[in-house]
């Protein structure tokens, strides 16, 4: 099973994505993503090393992000891979994924 350690940075919190984001994937990313909302601290999620992606990790980062955005905690999404961007247009969701802060 995939794990996902929310790491502590000078500006927040961090979470890496592995490079197969699958089924098995999705509830310790959500597990992750619920730690960073109680701790209120503004969140980068790395998506350069994302290979494959699936939908419901889709669902997960979308349910977070949108979470967020509610609670005005700062979202910010860090080097998104080609993969997780076609992950997310494939879903018809790539005019969610612009309206994120996204870093390349």
């Amino acid at each position: 099973m995939t794990s996902f350690d929310l790491k502590t940075t000078d500006n927040g919190a961090e979470i890496e994505l592995a490079s197969v984001m699958d089924m098995r994937a999705a509830d310790p990313l959500k597990t992750a993503l619920l730690e960073a909302l109680a701790g209120q601290q503004p969140l980068s999620i790395k998506a350069d090393a994302v290979d494959r992606m699936s939908t419901p990790c889709i669902q997960v980062l979308v349910a977070g992000a949108t979470a967020m955005q509610r609670t005005d905690m700062p979202f910010k999404l860090t080097g998104p891979s080609q993969a997780f961007i076609d992950a997310f247009n494939d879903l018809g969701l790539f005019p969610v994924l612009k309206q994120w802060d996204i870093e390349k």
